[in-house]
């Protein structure tokens, strides 16, 4: 079976101070909606949220667990604040619309001028009607939009298009099977690789310095991760 791309349609999400607020000004397939909003977590909130979100997940990986509803609580509160009335209704036609062209619908967010809000983890947003996170669906895929000066021109490649693969099991976290996720990738290029288009390498050791290393050695088109990543506290 071919699969072919989904076209988008775009959600812009632009943020600005308000006071002590700020100001949401929504971008969309249904028209221009303007409404203020108030972040509804503390820092204390917000720095509790990052410590969860982050931490890893032993035993056993459950679809339903205490953690995924926090995300989804946390997800909830976050849309009904940004979300709220006129723009819950401008995300719901825009869907409409996007579906109606058998699209999907981009949201963009727009912090450039707010940079105290990168930390916030907007895409956790969790849309009840929807019974999902935006950022988790095909249909909805949530960006953070980085303003240019100028207009990003397309990359031109030569083949062999190289990919640089990373794959990561490190101690203490659900262990992956490593070698099953190099074949599959293998066996995915397989015939691109055969015809000379596409070049695959595999890093040896998945540490930091093993990927300083290889970069200095060659030059690569993308670098593929899989796994899991720890922070090394010494060497920070």
């Amino acid at each position: 079976m071919e699969s072919c791309a989904m076209d988008y349609l775009d959600f812009d999400i632009d943020i600005e101070r308000s006071g002590t607020a700020y100001r949401a000004t929504f971008n969309s397939p249904a028209g221009q909606v303007t409404q203020d909003f108030v972040v509804p977590f503390t820092e204390q909130d917000l720095e509790i949220a990052l410590l969860r979100f982050g931490r890893p997940q032993r035993g056993t990986r459950r679809i339903e667990n205490p953690e995924t509803e926090y995300a989804r609580s946390f997800g909830s509160r976050l849309f009904a604040a940004v979300f709220d009335g006129e723009a819950r209704a401008c995300l719901r036609s825009s869907i409409d619309e996007a579906q109606r062209q058998n699209a999907g619908l981009r949201v963009r967010l727009r912090l450039t001028g707010t940079p105290e809000l990168t930390d916030l983890p907007g895409e956790f947003m969790y849309n009840p009607a929807l019974n999902r996170f935006l950022a988790l669906s095909s249909q909805t895929p949530l960006v953070r939009y980085l303003e240019m000066p100028e207009r990003v021109r397309p990359l031109s490649i030569s083949p062999p298009l190289r990919i640089l693969a990373v794959i990561s099991s490190p101690r203490g976290y659900p262990p992956l099977n490593v070698e099953d996720e190099w074949q599959k990738l293998s066996t995915a290029l397989a015939d691109l690789q055969t015809r000379g288009l596409v070049q695959l390498e595999r890093l040896k050791a998945p540490t930091l310095s093993a990927l300083q290393h290889q970069l200095r050695r060659g030059r690569y088109h993308i670098l593929h991760f899989v796994g899991h990543g720890s922070f090394d506290e010494q060497q920070q």
